[in-house]
């Protein structure tokens, strides 16, 4: 047995491998046992103490390290090793408040790459973004621009299945000329709705796989013919990929508020939302967690604000 003065102003005594402060609270004698808090961190640091005594209140702040986010969804509390995250964790204020401490405490967090949800991606006209999924005729895309009011062609996203052919033959994406909007599926195209004179929200969804193929624009239904495509080229947003390495028509100015691409139309493969790290804008994709930046040689993307 050993003695020694505590840290609460009080006499430590260690019983074996059982650690105890004798506290004095008025004139009764308190034991109070010191509890473990252990954590597991990636990305984020906290003040949490290496133990705390039983009894006492526990506060713990959260905070991720340079260019990273507290990734919420990841965060875990436990004491006595029962989870108490729901009670414990403010996900607003990154932290952790524990009143009263009756067993070990352990702590787990993650991060998300990126400092901050921005409300929009916005290309400078060469910037853009390869979502590494290959197109194909089941593929769905729900996508969400803000599309700025140019005259000339403008490609939004998609990409051509051979360099050969023209720019609209056997292309897949949107296609605005001639103040519309245009999908193209394989060799056909519907005229979806008119493009006014200023920059508007849109948004697209080929939401149907079967041989007539519904897209939503704007929320007003339209029906293409029966199509077949397949392509091993990946789908670019901000503009489409000419199938020989380049990228063409990128539009100007074109925000991007959000993307969502299917495989075999019920397979979600990418989920993204515009963030920025180091004052630089990226795509997140919640599916892979990885960012998605420029593929340009050069331009860059700016953004809006944070969310």
């Amino acid at each position: 047995m050993t003695f020694r003065m505590g840290k609460r102003a009080a006499m430590e005594m260690h019983l074996g491998n059982k650690e105890v402060y004798q506290v004095r609270q008025g004139e009764a004698l308190v034991y109070a046992k010191q509890l473990a808090v252990s954590q597991t961190l990636d990305g984020v640091t906290s003040d949490a103490p290496s133990s705390v005594a039983w009894g006492d209140g526990l506060v713990v702040t959260l905070t991720a390290t340079a260019g990273n986010k507290v990734k919420a969804d990841s965060v875990a509390v436990t004491m006595g090793g029962v989870d108490i995250t729901s009670t414990a964790y403010n996900s607003a204020t990154n932290t952790i408040t524990v009143a009263s401490v009756t067993g070990n405490v352990g702590v787990t967090a993650g991060h998300l790459p990126y400092e901050a949800e921005v409300e929009y991606l916005q290309t400078d006209g060469t910037a853009y973004i390869n979502t590494n999924v290959n197109i194909a005729g089941n593929v769905r895309f729900i996508v969400a621009m803000n599309v700025p009011a140019v005259s000339a062609a403008a490609y939004l996203f998609g990409g051509a299945t051979n360099s050969t052919f023209g720019q609209l033959a056997g292309q897949l994406g949107i296609y605005r000329g001639a103040s519309k909007f245009y999908w193209r599926y394989g060799a056909s195209s519907i005229a979806g709705a008119n493009n006014n004179a200023e920059a508007q929200d849109f948004t697209f969804d080929n939401k149907s796989p079967s041989a007539s193929r519904t897209c939503m624009m704007n929320g007003v239904g339209y029906v293409a013919s029966s199509q077949s495509f397949s392509t091993s080229v990946k789908l670019y947003l901000f503009g489409w990929n000419d199938n020989n390495g380049g990228v063409i028509n990128t539009c100007d100015g074109l925000r991007l508020k959000s993307a969502k691409i299917y495989t075999a139309n019920t397979t979600l493969a990418r989920d993204y939302v515009p963030v920025r790290k180091n004052g630089v804008g990226y795509l997140y994709d919640k599916v892979s967690g990885q960012l998605f930046g420029n593929a340009a040689y050069s331009g860059a993307f700016t953004y809006g604000n944070d969310k």
